[in-house]
Order: structure tokens, then sequence, then C-alpha cells
């Protein structure tokens, strides 16, 4: 029943990705919302569940953007395994740190676009207003970053809590 719950959170961030963000002039410079599920699930969910829904959620990803096939699977895969290694070294569930997780996943997943083009075309001249875009991206990331966190965190806790009183009134 996870799984049912990380489908409808993926979809719904793709569809409005996709389709809301840019009908609003004010969002079109907004960064990647499921860079805050892989974050999500890297700090909050263990490796086991955590890495097949990664993986999957970019195959998608790299399906239905028309970019080069990989690159979103590339960025979710390194920014899921950072979060899995550093949860080691560091106390990521401590609040404060939230919008720097995502902050630096947001940076990476931009780091990865760039260098994929650059290899694919290293006489390629980058475009006149991307250092705009992704100071934007990075600022919205500070501050919507940690409160997407905690509502994903809150909507699969409140979706747990629903499946197993269903199932606790099935049984009586």
């Amino acid at each position: 029943m996870t799984t049912f719950i990380y489908i409808l959170i993926c979809l719904g961030c793709i569809v409005i990705q996709t389709t809301l963000f840019p009908l609003v002039s004010w969002l079109s410079g907004f960064y990647d919302l499921l860079i805050p599920f892989v974050v999500y699930l890297g700090l909050f969910r263990p490796f086991k569940e955590g890495l097949p829904v990664v993986f999957c959620l970019g195959i998608a990803m790299d399906t239905l953007s028309g970019g080069a096939f990989g690159i979103y699977s590339t960025t979710y895969l390194w920014l899921y395994g950072g979060i899995a290694w550093m949860i080691g070294f560091l106390h990521f569930k401590n609040t404060l740190l939230l919008p720097f997780i995502v902050f630096v996943g947001v940076l990476l997943e931009n780091l990865v676009f760039l260098v994929a083009v650059k290899l694919g075309n290293p006489d390629a001249t980058l475009p006149l207003g991307l250092g705009r875009t992704v100071m934007v991206q990075l600022i919205w990331a500070l501050f919507t970053g940690p409160i997407l966190l905690l509502l994903i965190r809150e909507i699969h806790s409140s979706w747990t809590k629903w499946i197993a009183r269903k199932i606790a009134e099935a049984e009586s």
C-alpha cells in the first residue's frame, strides 16, 4: 500500500510541475518538485524501500521529459545515494538542515544537466539567463523545500494511519 501513495505523490508532482507551473508566470522558474520527494525517501524511508522507487521515478521522468535519457535517473540516484551515505555522519532529521538538503539537491540537478550539455557538445554556449534561473531555483528550494518535505511526510503518515485503521476495522 505504500507503493500506491508513492505513485500518487509522484504523479501529483509531475502533473503540477508540467501543467500548473507553466501557466503561472512567477512559478515558471520553480525547481523540480520530485527532488524533495527523493530527499524524503533518503531521509525518512529505509534504503530497500526507497531505492526502487527512486530508480522507477528517474526512469519515468527520463521517459516523460523528452531530454537526454538517463539525466533524471542519474540525478535522483546520486542524490538518494548521497543522502543515504551521509545519513551515517549527520543528523539529517534536524529541521534546520532541511532547507540545505533540498538546496543541494537542486544544485546537484542543475550541475548534472550542465555537465550533460557540455559533454554532449563541448562548444555549446550556455543560455543567457542560466545563472539567474539557477539562483531563483535555489532560493525557491531554501524556502519551499522544507515545507514540501514535511508535507510529503505528513501525507505518508496520514495514509499509513488510515490504512491501519481500515485494516483494524475489517478485522473486527
